[in-house]
């Protein structure tokens, strides 16, 4: 690395380190400085000095410690495999250079390439690594796992996408609209190739009014549910999915929604008219269908993050980045926020734009983060996100926290009931019991397993 001309001195990087910590960012841009990779002024627009100030935590990895000290590389501080792999987002949407990430490449010879693959395995993000590393110098044996891992994925999407076109087709000719939701519907018209976003379930939303007619669609595909209601009814009541199952050599979920959110509260508050009246056409797995407009898929996946994934999951956040950076050009910012405030979803949308942004780079407006910074969320909106975020919940807390959120006490005793008293042949098939005498004694079992969260 020191035969490289542009590569600063230790006393021009000790001095960088200095300015940094006494001048910060700012006036690092204003004096031409990005980073420490260069000696000489920037050449770059204001807007790409924008993308470079906003990166430079993950660039320079830990530059926040101690007085924001630099650490260039080669020096004895690493990237961890997390921050890596958020660096090769961010050169997804053009908020790193190629050169930046190929330099932290260069000199990776000791890093330990096992956890950085593993983490795009267990992030399911390993193909779309793949996808964005697949012509740089990555060393042969962990390209060729990435290489594998998106192979297996192409083989995966081929069977679930065909099953799913044949699937549509078969609502078509039974006279019933769906909704492709998430992972298929962003495969086909958010990524670049439909193989680089893993699937596992798909998801459909429907109309409530379809969904007897819809279960005998499946039964007669193959397809068999996969859960028992605690009571007739109260599934589609209280709920907000049903899944269905067709086992072979690739098992296939069909997740069936007739509302976006689980919660009770969201349920009863969040009419889906609107989100069937601004759906748009689209063609998946070779079968025309509907998938979600731009700005009521933003919002749904901004509170199925939140509210279903506490946050943590990078990728489901991936996805609202890859919706985002896709569509920068056509969303309507002014209706998105507009919604965000009528459903009451002001905290999940906020905070997933702001770390979509903060995290890898997308352009997102400014006066938008601003105007959700400046939405007060509701009472209401504040308690129910505080139960559906909380790290640890157990079944008696969910169950607590859903009774608070219905509307009126009618429903509330109802849902009560439902899950405290389940049918008989819920309990038998529940618990497996095989023995109608002991059936009984089950119901203080299944309080005591809710209460202690093993339920």
């Amino acid at each position: 690395m020191s035969d490289d001309p542009t590569w600063p001195t230790k006393g021009r990087r000790a001095a960088c380190a200095r300015s940094v910590a006494r001048t910060g960012r700012a006036r690092l841009e204003r004096r031409g400085v990005f980073c420490g990779m260069c000696s000489a002024p920037s050449t770059s627009t204001p807007a790409e000095n924008a993308i470079i100030g906003d990166g430079l935590q993950l660039e320079v990895s830990k530059v926040q410690a101690k007085d924001m000290n630099y650490a260039a590389p080669g020096s004895s501080v690493r990237l961890s495999a997390e921050e890596l792999l958020d660096l090769t987002l961010r050169m997804r949407f053009g908020a790193a250079s190629a050169d930046s990430v190929r330099r932290w490449l260069a000199c990776a010879a000791d890093r330990d390439w096992q956890s950085f693959c593993d983490l795009t395995q267990s992030s399911r993000l390993a193909a779309l690594v793949h996808y964005i590393l697949q012509d740089e110098a990555l060393p042969a044996p962990w390209l060729a796992t990435l290489r594998a891992a998106r192979l297996a994925n192409q083989l995966r999407t081929i069977i679930i996408l065909g099953e799913l076109g044949g699937l549509l087709r078969v609502f078509e000719a039974h006279g019933l609209s769906a909704i492709v939701l998430k992972g298929a519907a962003l495969a086909e018209t958010v990524y670049p190739r439909p193989d680089l976003r893993p699937l596992g379930d798909v998801d459909l939303l429907v109309h409530r009014s379809d969904l007897k007619r819809l279960q005998r669609a499946l039964l007669e595909n193959g397809y068999r549910p996969l859960a028992i209601a605690t009571h007739r009814g109260m599934q589609e009541a209280f709920e907000n999915e049903m899944v269905f199952r067709k086992p072979g050599r690739v098992v296939i979920d069909i997740d069936v929604h007739w509302s976006l959110f689980d919660s009770p509260y969201y349920q009863s508050m969040i009419s889906m008219d609107w989100f069937w009246e601004s759906s748009r056409e689209a063609l998946v797995g070779g079968a025309s269908t509907r998938v979600l407009g731009i700005e009521a898929e933003i919002i749904h996946l901004c509170g199925h993050l939140c509210l279903h994934h506490q946050g943590t999951e990078r990728f489901w956040l991936h996805d609202i980045a890859e919706v985002v950076d896709a569509n920068k050009d056509r969303i309507n910012w002014a209706k998105l926020v507009e919604r965000t405030r009528t459903f009451e979803l002001i905290l999940p949308v906020r905070d997933t734009l702001r770390r979509v942004a903060s995290l890898w780079g997308v352009a997102i407006p400014t006066s938008v983060l601003t105007e959700l910074e400046a939405s007060e969320p509701s009472f209401q909106e504040k308690r129910v996100h505080a139960w559906l975020t909380e790290a640890r919940r157990p079944a008696s807390k969910r169950l607590w926290a859903d009774v608070r959120s219905l509307p009126n006490w009618s429903l509330r005793l109802r849902f009560l009931s439902t899950n405290l008293i389940p049918s008989r042949e819920y309990m038998r098939r529940r618990y497996a019991i095989r023995n109608s005498a002991l059936l009984p004694f089950y119901y203080p079992y299944r309080w005591y397993r809710g209460i202690r969260g093993l339920e």
